[in-house]
């Protein structure tokens, strides 16, 4: 983060780093539109060649999502929270 000096310091800092996590979950918004768009586009073939691809993406923004809220997290147990929320979610879905 930027470091900025005097009374006002530390609020615009603060402005400012808000305003960039802003401006990163807007381009994580546009490429997952994109993405969408690209997958509409395709054949029923090209989509299922592609699962890999998109689940590689998506294992991509929940990591970047357990990084916001565990920003102390080191790679290592960030991928041990992914692999938690992935087995969760396999629970889920034998579940149901």
């Amino acid at each position: 983060m930027l470091e900025l000096t005097g009374a006002a310091g530390p609020r615009i800092g603060q402005w400012i780093e808000i305003h960039l996590m802003d401006a990163n979950v807007e381009l994580v918004d546009d490429l997952y539109l994109d993405k969408v768009r690209q997958a509409r586009a395709m054949s029923p073939e090209q989509r299922f060649l592609a699962g890999p691809e998109m689940f590689d993406l998506a294992c991509e923004f929940a990591k970047a999502g357990i990084r916001m809220r565990h920003p102390d997290a080191d790679e290592a147990r960030v991928l041990e929270l992914l692999r938690e929320r992935l087995a969760i979610a396999e629970r889920l879905e034998a579940a149901s």
